[in-house]
This record gives structure tokens, sequence and C-alpha cells, in this order.
């Protein structure tokens, strides 16, 4: 069965402002609009829709 999926370009960001311009400081990032320091782990990722892909999906009987 053929099924339609989004395409999606993932960024992450500062999860207090939304910047996507951040610095890469050292071993984290920094976001000079907040003066904050993030780990990866503190970044919030932000999608947005480029394209359209068709995949041929197999559906296993049960």
């Amino acid at each position: 069965m053929k099924k339609e999926f989004n395409k999606v370009k993932i960024t992450e960001c500062c999860p207090k402002c939304g910047n996507e311009e951040l610095v890469s400081y050292f071993n984290d990032y920094y976001c000079d609009k907040c003066n904050e320091i993030l780990c990866y782990g503190d970044l919030e990722p932000v999608s947005e829709i480029v394209g359209k892909i068709t995949l041929d999906i197999r559906e296993d009987d049960e």
C-alpha cells in the first residue's frame, strides 16, 4: 500500500525565545538573545514541512 508522508526539516532552537541562530560554545550552545548557555538536551526541536514523499508500506497480517 502506498502512503504519503511529509518531509520535514528539523531545526534546534532556544526553548526560551525560539532563537535558531545559536553559538557553538565549547561542548554546549550559547543563545545571545537570552544570554543563556544550553546543552543539546535543552534545545527545542522545531519542524518545518519542506515537501511530500510517497512510500510503499507493507502491512503485516496479525
